[in-house]
């Protein structure tokens, strides 16, 4: 997985909620036999300042895809965004990429960040646009 890195000034896009929809219903019915808390991962290999990125991310997600929610039920889904994609990670490759960037001299180390940080935003507003 490519680190994610700063991710900063995203357009988030409003979607009123229709008062004709139960949210909590369905919410409730779509996650119903999912167990949050028993559910989290150890992240504590993860680089801080990835998981606050991480945080970030799953938050613009919520924001622009999931609105109509309101709390808690957006923070469980933030919760669950952010523990099935450290689930998905690879630990041994993670420290691997972060081992790389340590060795990399600054210019070339900022350039590939910049790349990738790049490439992400790119995804995010392709994403929007659909």
């Amino acid at each position: 997985m490519e680190s994610i890195n700063e991710i900063e000034n995203l357009d988030v896009e409003y979607h009123p909620t229709d008062p004709d929809i139960d949210y909590r219903a369905e919410f409730l019915n779509k996650y119903k036999d999912y167990n949050f808390e028993q559910n989290k991962v150890d992240d504590s290999y993860i680089y801080e300042i990835d998981r606050k990125n991480l945080i970030k991310y799953c938050k613009n997600i919520i924001d622009t895809s999931y609105s109509m929610y309101p709390e808690p039920m957006s923070t469980i889904l933030m919760k669950k965004l952010y523990y099935d994609t450290i689930r998905g990670m690879d630990k041994d490759e993670y420290l691997k990429e972060k081992e790389d960037l340590a060795n990399m001299d600054f210019f070339d180390r900022e350039l590939k960040l910049l790349n990738d940080n790049e490439d992400l935003t790119k995804y995010l507003n392709d994403k929007k646009e659909n």
